[in-house]
């Protein structure tokens, strides 16, 4: 029963994925409508879908990178790499949205310093909710 829900939960999934989107959407940082709004997806546009639990109503999605993102200085390693588990935010303020969470193997690339902040590109697709 188990492998017949998984595979009906990844055939939805590709359906789903394949639907163009039949108006503009807003693009949240979390999946509440409270979230701060990190961008939106034009009428049309195809989303692909992420590996991410939503809930009801909801839908993740990737946004393809490169996107800029801040880290707090005290992410950065020695070698100027950003330490896993690190927050990724979208402006250099605390109060900014946490756009995710540094993997093991994600790809970023040193841009510049902001005070107590690093910028990087953010080579990786970020999750979003829409």
């Amino acid at each position: 029963m188990k492998q017949i829900t998984l595979f009906l939960a990844l055939a939805s999934a590709t359906i789903l994925s394949a639907q163009p989107l039949e108006r503009d959407a807003t693009v949240y940082a979390a999946a509440d409508p409270s979230a701060p709004v990190v961008g939106s997806l034009a009428k049309g546009t195809t989303p692909e879908l992420a590996a991410a639990d939503a809930p009801d109503g909801w839908l993740a999605v990737l946004v393809p990178g490169p996107h800029d993102i801040y880290v707090r200085n005290g992410d950065v390693g020695k070698n100027l790499d950003i330490k896993p588990g690190a927050s990724l935010y979208e402006a250099p303020d605390t109060s900014s949205p946490v756009l995710g969470k540094m993997e093991a193997g994600d790809r970023a690339e040193l841009k510049g310093l902001r005070g107590d902040w690093t910028l990087y590109s953010y080579e990786d697709p970020l999750v979003v909710f829409i």
